[in-house]
């Protein structure tokens, strides 16, 4: 008798633990997944693209070359540059001295020839761009704030997502109550490396804040 309430009381016992470590484990999991933070409140905020496009990085070229180009991929180097644009407008009431960490999270699908491709990201000064636009109607990048360069490697294609630091921006837009932010994407190689887009099969690999 006394055997079967001890042992009774360790398989409790080891429940209630495996419970506490689930309960443990969830809100980490879940805080991966969000870049946008609110100490005051306790908010963690994913924001994904509301527009992107690829156009040609080629002088005179309209068409975007080669075959390897998808709808739901955004291809970033030699042939081409992609943009992206994310709403923030539900962030524009939040004290900036609350926010700590903004990131890009972006997840490359593969690299041109297995290289590593090294890629420029900035801010973009033009938030009227539209998706179908070409290398002639593109907005000029002379005013573009340089954010970083990322080299994407071929090693982590399809497996480790990439982030770009942009809580700065992110505040100072805040402050100046603008509602879009833009990025640029652009590669400073002879290759190109291709990242999941906001409409990629597998949600876990599209872009965020």
């Amino acid at each position: 008798m006394k055997e079967s309430i001890r042992s009774s009381i360790k398989k409790i016992v080891v429940m209630f633990i495996a419970s506490l470590m689930v309960l443990g484990l969830i809100p980490v999991g879940l805080l991966s997944l969000r870049s946008v933070s609110d100490n005051n409140d306790g908010k963690f905020i994913r924001l994904s693209p509301v527009l992107e496009t690829t156009v040609s990085a080629k002088s005179g070229e309209s068409e975007i070359p080669g075959s390897s180009y998808s709808e739901n991929c955004l291809p970033a180097g030699h042939y081409y540059d992609s943009y992206m644009r994310f709403d923030i407008r539900e962030l524009l009431e939040k004290d900036v001295k609350n926010i700590t960490n903004v990131k890009l999270r972006l997840i490359p699908i593969k690299t041109e020839n297995n290289s590593d491709v090294p890629i420029t990201v900035s801010v973009m000064e033009n938030n009227t761009w539209n998706a179908d636009m070409d290398y002639n109607s593109k907005p000029s990048s002379t005013h573009d704030i340089y954010v970083a360069d990322i080299d994407v490697k071929s090693s982590q294609c399809g497996k480790a997502p990439i982030e770009v630091d942009l809580t700065e921006y992110i505040k100072k837009y805040i402050s100046d109550k603008r509602e879009y932010i833009s990025l640029n994407f652009k590669g400073k190689g002879n290759n190109s490396a291709t990242f999941a887009g906001a409409s990629y099969e597998d949600s876990a690999y599209r872009p965020c804040l």
